[in-house]
């Protein structure tokens, strides 16, 4: 008998506490299946994300251990009635060092209703933005210069917008967007540091560097104009015409013998192969000299991989955007080049968070932004190149819980809790329930009101007035006294038949 016993105790042990956990996990199920659909979403958009990269590097394979290589983020734009303006407040200097300052003003209006609200700062933009207004008087951009576009985000509306951790990212326009801008693409195969292709705005003038000016100039100094198609018969006479291409096509792979004799650079006694494995320091003299000068213009680069070395070595090294008190100068620019915002998705985040991390309802929130170019490094290749790019934050809604409990008042509870969601400042209105033989008679909270950052919790308290002695406690689907009952017997009817099974077995 007391085997039976000790056996009966541990099954109702085992049975109550799975119980137990069934009833945590249906309470839970709600917010369990809110969370699998977010991961599902989040997992269906990075599928999308890792399909668009691998269609564009499909042909780029064999330069995965390219030192530059970053994914390009997806385009996005400044939410819907959010306006932006721009001011150029004018010209600071410190020691020869000229500070060219713009203020850029991002207002989210009194109607704005979205959970979601995304930021494109175009610190980019704006120096064209002034430099097309004549009567703002902004500079040229020239090498050495920084530019400081102090980042301002007033908040009119009645909510208050929490950053997305990581969220920060700054980037070149993609291809399409270019394109969109009336910007062809010009050639396929050729792709940019960031996986994207060229466009015709990523051209740049020549030069005469040292491998131009050996190439187009005999022995008594007489020298042709570096057009295209001078540039192809020369390039041919050298042998560099391959099986497939015409002797421009191959204008790098002159470049790369050029300077590897030129440099005589060695590594592990092995010239370089690729002309990025150039030193930033020669590739800045690869991008150097005057202008060569056809019909009062410049001519234009048609080699494609020139093309991308000269945007890849702007937009990773001679280019960097700081934030907030990071001091920025030639000697450091390259640690925040839009290519190491691309490759760490951390960078920049706590400056973020700092100044601009929660936009509350009424305020006004402000961000220092430090552009700088390369004064050393940047050469004439980059006079009058367009400079794009976007900024990228985006925010969520600050959101707040109210709980509806019900009870009677001796604690007992007679129903689930209700609990709502909503963006704070909402109202919310919570609701009395009926239950027999039961008379709500106090309620504890306030039944309508806003949303906050903090949980509300609205409690329905009930007195029992009728039937049996207010013992029993109304089938809302709770547990009861009854389920023990019930699983006793079980209990029972299941050690009877098991020792049944057992003597007709033994």
């Amino acid at each position: 008998m007391k085997k039976v016993l000790l056996s009966l105790v541990a099954f109702l042990m085992i049975f109550n506490t799975v119980s137990a956990e069934e009833v945590e996990v249906l309470e839970n199920q709600e917010a369990t299946e809110t969370v699998s659909t977010t991961v599902v979403e989040e997992t269906t958009t990075t599928e999308v994300q890792e399909i668009q990269t691998t269609e564009k590097n499909e042909s780029t394979e064999e330069n995965d251990d390219y030192k530059w290589a970053a994914i390009q983020p997806g385009s996005t734009k400044t939410s819907d009635g959010v306006t932006v303006s721009w001011e150029y407040t004018g010209i600071t200097r410190n020691g020869g060092k000229r500070t060219i300052n713009f203020n850029l003003t991002y207002t989210i209006p009194e109607d704005y209703k979205e959970e979601t609200l995304i930021i494109n700062p175009d610190i980019f933009e704006v120096i064209a933005w002034g430099q097309e207004d004549e009567e703002s008087n902004v500079p040229m951009l020239m090498p050495g210069d920084t530019v400081k576009v102090n980042i301002i985000i007033i908040n009119n509306s009645k909510y208050n917008y929490n950053y997305d951790e990581n969220s920060f990212v700054i980037y070149p326009y993609n291809a399409d967007e270019l394109e969109d801008l009336g910007f062809n693409k010009i050639k396929d195969g050729d792709y940019l540091f960031n996986g994207e292709g060229l466009n015709d705005v990523h051209q740049y003038y020549r030069t005469k560097n040292k491998a131009l000016v050996a190439l187009t100039c005999d022995e008594n100094k007489k020298c042709v104009l570096a057009t295209t198609e001078n540039l192809d018969k020369l390039l041919r006479e050298k042998g560099y015409n391959g099986k497939t291409y015409n002797g421009i096509d191959e204008l790098d792979k002159y470049y790369l013998d050029f300077y590897n004799d030129f440099f005589k650079y060695t590594e592990n006694n092995k010239k370089v192969t690729k002309l990025s494995d150039f030193t930033v320091n020669e590739l800045a003299q690869i991008f150097d000299g005057n202008y060569y000068i056809l019909d009062d213009d410049g001519i234009k680069e048609e080699n494609a991989t020139l093309i991308a070395l000269h945007f890849d070595f702007l937009y990773n090294y001679l280019l960097g955007v700081s934030l907030d008190d990071e001091e920025i100068n030639d000697k450091n620019q390259h640690e925040y080049a839009p290519g190491e915002y691309m490759r760490n998705e951390s960078k920049g985040d706590e400056k973020v968070k700092k100044n601009l991390g929660k936009l509350n309802n009424k305020t006004e929130s402000s961000m220092k932004s430090n552009m700088h170019l390369s004064g050393p490094l940047t050469r004439n290749a980059f006079m009058n190149y367009r400079i794009t790019g976007h900024a990228h934050l985006s925010y969520t809604a600050e959101k707040g819980k109210v709980i509806a409990r019900y009870i009677d008042v001796k604690g007992n509870i007679l129903s689930e809790d209700v609990i709502t969601t909503g963006m704070v400042n909402n109202d919310y209105r919570t609701n009395a329930k009926s239950f027999k033989d039961y008379e709500l008679i106090k309620v504890e909270g306030s039944e309508t009101g806003l949303y906050t950052s903090e949980d509300i919790v609205v409690t329905y308290i009930y007195e029992f007035t009728s039937g049996t002695g207010g013992n029993d406690i109304p089938e809302t689907g709770i547990n009861t006294s009854n389920a023990l009952e019930i699983i006793t017997v079980f209990s029972l009817i299941t050690l009877v038949t098991t020792i049944i099974l057992r003597k007709r077995f033994n």
